[in-house]
């Protein structure tokens, strides 16, 4: 029996173009059977983890460069990402065999079940990895009042 890659075979403009139509529709059409957390293309993926007064947030933002990143966070906890990664261009003369990688946008808000202190707040973006480091805020809770004898 003879074996045939599909993936070596020349595949028409029209083909492509075709195939990128049905892929879009596709897309569309199943967008609205899944919850926005269910799209990797849509929604950052985070880890978060804690160690003392400290909370480490990572994700992956392959392709974005940090000019296109806006992370922000208030006192309350919540965490706000949106970054976006361009799709890089054909150079003159070329045409697409096969087209992978496109534009994305990337948006992720996330309560932290803690207060925040906005000022000790540090971000780094290295070779597509995100780290947000948060210092929690110091808990103002009850406190017992000494009462003096007059």
């Amino acid at each position: 029996m003879r074996r045939i890659s599909w993936n070596l075979l020349p595949v028409s403009p029209l083909q492509s173009f075709i195939s990128a139509d049905l892929e879009q529709v596709f897309d569309q059409l199943v967008q609205g059977f899944k919850s926005p957390d269910s799209n990797p293309g849509q929604c950052l993926r985070l880890n978060v983890w804690e160690s003392g007064q400290t909370v480490i947030v990572e994700g992956d933002l392959p392709g974005v460069d940090p000019e296109n990143l806006s992370i922000e966070v208030g006192p309350d906890g919540l965490l706000e990402i949106n970054a976006k990664s361009e799709a890089q261009p054909l150079p003159e003369g070329a045409t697409w065999v096969r087209r992978e990688r496109k534009s994305r946008d990337w948006n992720r808000s996330l309560q932290l079940p803690f207060r925040v202190d906005p000022s000790k707040v540090e971000a780094t973006l290295k070779n597509g990895r995100l780290v947000v480091t948060i210092t929690k805020q110091a808990e103002n809770g009850p406190r017992r009042i000494p009462v003096s004898h007059a």
